[in-house]
């Protein structure tokens, strides 16, 4: 516990970090968006919740996108073929599972954006462009926490990016703010039941499924989003 309550707390720089990464390939990340009929954007566990918050955000900003599992992307690849971009998350650039489709989109002549912490991964190498996290080294705690924030800050840079709209004040504020959530952590009560609900709509949807994904993974409690 004491590994991922370090990398909590450390959260402020990850963000900012992922930010600043992001923020460097703007001009890449418009010329690649350019006439693109729509994104498929994956991942899995954790890096599918961050795929949810970048089709939200890219939906709303009238781009069309689709979270999908990575078992499920080479259905769009059949369909779509190479009009769509095919966006991966994936904290090692490991995963079994989001490496293999990502190959499967290489191969059919897709082009592929990808959000890692490691840019010599076997994902980072199949890219057309990689959005590096950058988050201080590679997460040691089996729960992500500051790869996942690092996910949602890069997420709102790479789509600031595509509408040519400047962030930058925003994205150090938010930075910012991050560190003051984390200082009020220890305000908490923790609260015992034998079943927990995790409620929230929209944006708020993500941390929902997030945040019953860390208590399941760290207390083994029954638990749901909804």
């Amino acid at each position: 516990m004491y590994q991922m309550e370090e990398e909590i707390r450390s959260q402020s720089t990850s963000v900012r970090n992922a930010w600043e990464s992001a923020h460097r390939k703007s001009s890449e990340i418009q010329d690649m968006a350019s006439g693109a009929m729509g994104f498929v954007v994956s991942g899995s566990g954790t890096s599918f919740n961050a795929s949810l918050f970048l089709s939200l955000l890219l939906n709303d900003s009238g781009r069309p996108a689709v979270p999908v599992a990575p078992s499920e992307v080479g259905t769009y690849i059949r369909s779509l073929g190479r009009n769509a971009i095919y966006v991966f998350f994936s904290q090692s650039g490991e995963s079994r599972d989001t490496v293999r489709a990502a190959r499967e989109a290489a191969e059919s002549g897709a082009r592929i954006i990808s959000f890692t912490n490691s840019q010599e991964s076997t994902l980072s190498k199949l890219s057309d462009l990689e959005i590096y996290l950058s988050v201080g080294g590679p997460e040691k705690a089996v729960a992500a926490t500051k790869s996942f924030t690092a996910m949602l800050m890069a997420s709102l840079e790479f789509c600031s990016a595509i509408q040519g709209s400047c962030s930058e004040a925003v994205m150090r504020k938010v930075a910012a703010s991050v560190g003051q959530v984390v200082g009020q952590a220890e305000n908490l009560q923790v609260v015992s039941a034998d079943n927990y609900i995790f409620l929230g709509s929209g944006y708020s949807y993500v941390t929902a499924r997030e945040a019953a994904l860390k208590l399941r993974e760290t207390a083994s409690v029954r638990l749901r989003p909804s």
